[in-house]
């Protein structure tokens, strides 16, 4: 799927007028909401998890993404993590913010970084003929594409996909197609990507994790490893 949730906390909390409490933005990926990393664990920084905003007429990704930014108040400081197209944001909030740290999690780049299957179509700009409506047979066939067809989260995923703003897919559809590499060479950037993603192929990066029986899904399917490989990745360059 490709693949934002914020349940906004108000800003960065502050412990006292010098200690500020460290957090960690959790985007999610396109038809998705809060529920895709709902089994993510205890984390030692403070967990936000980024709602998708409706997307404008003609709004460039850059231009959608500086929206967020001011909307949610993020800033260099916040670590991001990225699902699937929640990932292509973490980039782009990235090259604006220059924040140290982004996770991303059966993400890509471009639309270069996706099999085939998706990558010929989005070529060919057949993702214009979609529809700007939810067609509810399709969301069981969607569901095991993004799970590799795993039938404990095929109920989270249908449910997560009956509440999806069809027209903001398409919009998103749009930008991935357009989408070029982003420079965020400040930027520790940690990928993982599912040996059973059907969307997302291996694609290079020096901290690259290859997750065995991993799906585009792997928030949920795998959490206890996800979970465990950001406290790492916090703990060691936090």
């Amino acid at each position: 799927m490709l693949v934002l949730y914020v349940l906004y906390t108000g800003g960065q909390s502050c412990l006292s007028n010098t200690t500020v409490i460290k957090r960690i933005l959790f985007i999610s990926g396109l038809g998705a909401d809060e529920q895709a990393f709902s089994r993510i664990g205890i984390l030692p920084y403070e967990k936000i998890y980024i709602k998708w905003l409706p997307s404008l007429e003609g709004e460039t990704l850059e231009v959608y993404t500086q929206r967020l930014i001011r909307h949610y108040s993020i800033t260099g400081s916040d670590i991001l993590v990225g699902l699937s197209f929640g990932g292509l944001i973490c980039q782009c909030i990235a090259s604006m913010l220059k924040n140290n740290i982004v996770i991303l999690l059966s993400s890509f780049r471009t639309k270069e970084d996706l099999k085939v299957t998706f990558r010929v179509p989005l070529k060919l700009g057949l993702h214009k003929l979609m529809p700007a409506f939810r067609i509810p047979i399709i969301d069981l066939i969607v569901a095991k594409i993004l799970n590799g067809g795993t039938q404990e989260s095929t109920p989270v995923l249908k449910n997560m996909l009956k509440n999806t703003d069809y027209k903001l897919m398409k919009w998103s559809l749009n930008a991935i197609a357009d989408s070029k590499v982003i420079d965020i060479e400040e930027t520790k950037v940690f990928s993982f990507i599912g040996t059973k993603d059907f969307i997302v192929k291996e694609w290079g990066n020096t901290n690259l994790v290859i997750v065995e029986g991993g799906s585009h899904f792997m928030t949920f399917d795998e959490s206890e490893f996800i979970t465990q490989s950001i406290i790492d990745i916090l703990h060691q360059n936090g």
